[in-house]
């Protein structure tokens, strides 16, 4: 069964979680292009967990030129997104634990009071999160979650696989002299 949704649809019913593998994905763009905008004027926001700023950071230390360029425009993506409201940060940025640990945490602790939804291109971290739902002892809402394709569409995945697409297109964006102005502007919050 084909059902297409778009993110800010998604934030319209669901808490959304997106975590450091699909923010790296080159779909995040395209995603945000076509999402931001409509995501700030219902407000909505998607959480992000502080460590991902870590996460990137280290990657950008690595000294691999491809990847730290990569983690850097990142960066400043979410820089922007933050600014434009469309992203809400949450956890300790100091937390030792890994990024995956500390999203099914969130995931544990806030599912019996909202229906959530994990955006992750990660097989491990998108896998634990579907077993939490067949868990009888982790009450709540059913945990729904989404892999991000490089063309920015959401693909939902269950424990029987991948079920639903959900199409973005791509759209052009006004330059400008900031470059968090740029990116602002590109997610249409400005």
């Amino acid at each position: 069964m084909n059902q297409n949704i778009s993110l800010a649809e998604l934030a319209n019913t669901n808490e959304i979680y997106i975590d450091t593998t699909a923010i790296q994905s080159e779909g995040f763009r395209e995603l945000m292009i076509q999402n931001a905008k409509a995501m700030k004027d219902e407000g909505n926001a998607i959480k992000i967990h502080r460590a991902v700023l870590n996460a990137f950071a280290k990657i950008q230390e690595s000294g691999d030129v491809c990847e730290g360029t990569v983690a850097e425009d990142r960066l400043n993506m979410l820089k922007a997104l933050e600014e434009g409201g469309v992203i809400q940060y949450i956890g300790n940025q100091l937390e030792l634990r890994c990024v995956e640990q500390m999203y099914l945490e969130q995931l544990v602790t806030y599912r019996n009071k909202k229906k959530l939804s994990l955006i992750s291109n990660s097989y491990e971290l998108v896998h634990d999160a579907l077993l939490m739902n067949q868990i009888g002892s982790f009450f709540g809402k059913e945990i729904t979650t989404f892999r991000l394709s490089d063309e920015g569409e959401l693909i939902q995945v269950t424990k029987q696989g991948v079920t639903k697409e959900s199409s973005t297109q791509t759209d052009n964006s006004d330059n400008t002299s900031s470059q968090t102005e740029k990116l602002l502007k590109m997610f249409g919050l400005r």
